[in-house]
């Protein structure tokens, strides 16, 4: 286990929304759709994730190979559970 050093964070991975807005660019998805989002997050460019291992990404964690969100030790990358 790890500790959350400094005082506050929002933890937990399981990220399931609606989306409310979309950029010019997005293909896929729409105002309105319901997603969930991986928790693991991966640069998709780097010899590990190009190997299909994006649970231990090269690039995206300074500290160690891999990130998620909400996981204190894994890039501290704030977590999906709402805060409103």
């Amino acid at each position: 286990r790890t500790s959350l050093t400094g005082g506050y964070m929002v933890l937990g991975h399981e990220i399931t929304g609606e989306v409310i807005e979309c950029g010019k660019d997005v293909e896929y998805i729409k105002e309105g759709d319901l997603c969930s989002v991986p928790f693991n997050i991966a640069c998709g460019r780097c010899v590990m994730c190009k190997a299909g291992h994006t649970g231990v990404c090269l690039n995206v964690n300074p500290g160690r190979a891999g990130a998620a969100y909400g996981y204190v030790d894994m890039g501290g990358w704030i977590g999906g559970q709402s805060e409103y």
